[in-house]
């Protein structure tokens, strides 16, 4: 047994990505192929030992469930420590863990029964990363801070995607101020949802907010009330991050894949990214089939043009299409002689006979869930 555990919140409900999570959580959401987006999280935090891991959830987590299942690819199917679900428990379910706090405040019973964690990791799954966690936590460690946050520097060019968490540091690396990000320069920090405390202060600060009916958030209100009292730090990620928050965010970071440098950063710099394993045959490619720049899973057919495209599982491409710089998500058909460029199909679409799709790389077009498109 070590002595760190994680909450990994997949309560997040992220409205702006509109029709692509209206049934699944955002941990949930299919990425690069063949995983989901909680992988990167739930790998980094097994690559450091933590196995002891809670995820809170709140609704469409069932897609979630499906993949997770007992969590075996993680080596977190244990009999003393393991992964457990924490659905909320409440009557009005409207407002049920809405918020981190809100998740935070319905997992005190499961926090309390980990009493043999002295550290814990609050994590968010819409990261995409591979982090050294034993690093963060020896860091953590040595600094003597209360509180660590990882982030970004505001000024570096080694991240993509949407922050929400902004934070004002000063050249010790001692926050003064957190702050929803409204792009303001002073807070020079963006938050990559992680950060690392003590179990018992995190069930202090927790009991504070109880006591409290105007503390709403946990980083912007409960732990901004104590910059000044308690030591909290930061420490700035070198490597690639992208933070997953929009359709724009979740495209470019897929594109970002080919790039072979970002691709290593994110599946090689401090340990392997597991999954759930499926079973295919190999990719069968027609006479006529070209292929560049492009990663194709197992189970599919390809009879037409693919070019810097991702393709998910089982996915059947017909004889002269044309795909440059789409996503296809599984179980998908684009039927003969379509084109599409700039998209991304959701499972289970299909794509009839000579349609043509055009979207951009800054407003890539959805094809949701099922769905027949002739146009």
């Amino acid at each position: 047994m070590t002595n760190r555990m994680a909450l990994v919140f997949a309560n997040i409900d992220n409205s702006t990505m509109d029709l692509f999570t209206s049934a699944r959580s955002i941990g949930a959401l299919p990425f690069g192929g063949r995983y989901r987006l909680i992988d990167f999280t739930l790998s980094n935090l097994v690559n450091g030992s933590v196995y002891q891991v809670g995820v809170p959830v709140r609704e469409k987590y069932q897609a979630l469930l499906d993949h997770i299942g007992v969590a075996r690819e993680w080596d977190l199917d244990r009999r003393t420590d393991g992964l457990t679900f924490l659905p909320p428990f409440v009557k009005d379910y409207d407002s049920a863990y809405d918020t981190k706090l809100k998740a935070l405040r319905g997992s005190m019973m499961y926090l309390h029964k980990s009493a043999a964690y002295e550290y814990i990791f609050l994590c968010e799954p819409d990261v995409i990363c591979n982090i050294d966690m034993d690093d963060l936590l020896a860091q953590h460690i040595d600094s003597g801070a209360d509180i660590t946050y990882l982030t970004v520097n505001r000024a570096a060019a080694n991240y993509h995607g949407t922050f929400a968490l902004a934070l004002a540091a000063d050249e010790s690396g001692r926050v003064t101020s957190i702050a929803d990000d409204e792009g303001d320069p002073a807070y020079n920090h963006l938050g990559m949802g992680i950060s690392v405390m003590k179990r018992s202060l995190l069930l202090d600060l927790l009991a504070v907010a109880e006591q409290s009916n105007s503390i709403r958030f946990f980083d912007t209100g409960l732990i901004n009330r104590y910059t000044t009292s308690l030591d909290i730090r930061v420490i700035d990620y070198t490597g690639y991050v992208s933070k997953i928050r929009n359709l724009y965010d979740y495209f470019k970071a897929s594109m970002d894949m080919f790039n072979p440098e970002i691709r290593k950063d994110v599946f090689f710099r401090s340990g392997h990214v597991y999954t759930k394993t499926h079973a295919d045959v190999p990719v069968l490619y027609g006479l006529n089939s070209d292929i560049k720049e492009s990663l194709i899973a197992d189970g599919s057919s390809v009879e037409g043009s693919v070019k810097h495209s991702i393709i998910f599982r089982r996915v059947k491409i017909g004889r002269d299409t044309k795909l440059e710089s789409c996503i296809i998500m599984q179980d998908s058909v684009i039927e003969e002689g379509a084109e599409l460029r700039y998209c991304i199909a959701d499972k289970n679409v299909r794509v009839t006979a000579g349609a043509k799709i055009i979207g951009t790389p800054e407003k890539p077009r959805l094809l949701t869930k099922g769905q027949t498109y002739s146009h």
